[in-house]
């Protein structure tokens, strides 16, 4: 039976909007101004910590959004994340997940 992790993150999501230039005016006319959702490992309490920084790019069609959310029977990215550092297999990292819906 595949395994849930029930465990809240001990790091945090913070959402931040970025306007582009790149993207706006597009063919499909979607917005230049996308969300962008940064997870923060929980050592990040102060600005004198410093983390390599992460940046996940989803696929076509894909979001931040659902890197993010909750999964039945699985993990989330950052829970994933959290565990890989718990487990010493990596070390605390700051992860930014652009929007890359189109």
């Amino acid at each position: 039976m595949p395994v849930h992790s029930f465990l809240p993150l001990k790091g945090k999501i913070v959402e931040t909007w970025v306007d582009s230039d790149a993207i706006k005016d597009n063919l499909l006319g979607d917005p230049g101004r996308r969300l962008v959702q940064v997870y923060l490992p929980p050592e990040a309490t102060n600005y004198q910590n410093r983390f390599p920084l992460l940046v996940y790019l989803a696929s076509f069609t894909n979001s931040s959004l659902k890197m993010t959310a909750w999964k039945a029977f699985g993990e989330s990215l950052p829970q994933r994340l959290e565990r890989l550092v718990h487990t010493n297999k990596m070390g605390p990292v700051v992860v930014a997940f652009p929007d890359c819906f189109t």
